[in-house]
């Protein structure tokens, strides 16, 4: 069972980059598609709290309405350069967020500022994803935790992609999806996981969504 999820009025969505197709969730087929990431991300926050929330690739905010309901306060990084603009569109929603223009292998945050998290279907874009881990774990609080949900090396996603939303899984990803997971496992311990659809067959996992915590953050001793 996966929750429903609360995202950001259509009308409201700001279009911040060729890869930003927050509209996609409210398409046909699509949109299931698309907003079974959030669910997922969802699942794995009901049991955890934190005043300070970080979304990476925040995009046009579509998640902000879902995630403010287990936070206090959200900031957000993107690459893309309409802070501003994505700002006033939140505004007219009545949330307001600290959205910063930016990298996350370099992010222009103080040590420790974090409770949690978050990427949906981000990491997969970085390059730099060891530079990107260790920032991760530079900004989260002491008991904070990482959350988010990456594509599988699904030929069922990726014909989805191509069909649903004429993409291309070869050209967005290249091998990143591997060289994401490698990294996670070199930098993170797992403390949850969720898989969709079906957990237990690798190829034919379409999401892969984690809650993961810093090596070594774990008490030996509970």
């Amino acid at each position: 069972f996966l929750p429903k999820v609360e995202l950001l009025p259509r009308e409201l969505l700001v279009t911040t980059s060729e890869v930003d197709h927050a509209d996609w969730n409210y398409r046909p087929l699509l949109g299931k598609l698309q907003r079974v990431r959030f669910q997922l991300v969802s699942s794995l926050l009901e049991s955890i709290q934190g005043d300070e929330m970080l979304e990476i690739g925040y995009g046009s905010g579509v998640f902000f309405p879902e995630l403010l309901k287990v936070c206090g306060r959200i900031s957000g990084i993107d690459p893309h350069t309409m802070p501003v603009e994505v700002t006033a569109s939140l505004e007219k929603a009545g949330i307001t967020a600290d959205l910063r223009s930016g990298s996350v292998s370099e992010m222009p945050f103080a040590d420790d500022s974090f409770n949690i998290v978050v990427a949906v279907s981000a990491l997969e874009y970085v390059e730099a994803i060891d530079d990107a881990c260790r920032e991760i774990i530079r900004v989260l609080r002491p008991g904070g935790s990482l959350v988010l949900v990456t594509p599988g090396k699904s030929p069922i996603l990726d014909a989805g992609l191509k069909i649903l939303g004429d993409e291309d899984a070869d050209t967005n990803y290249g091998n990143r999806r591997e060289n994401l997971s490698a990294a996670l496992e070199r930098h993170f311990d797992t403390d949850a996981r969720r898989v969709w659809p079906w957990p237990g067959i690798p190829w034919l996992t379409v999401y892969r969504a984690m809650r993961l915590i810093p090596k070594g953050s774990r008490d030996p001793n509970p």
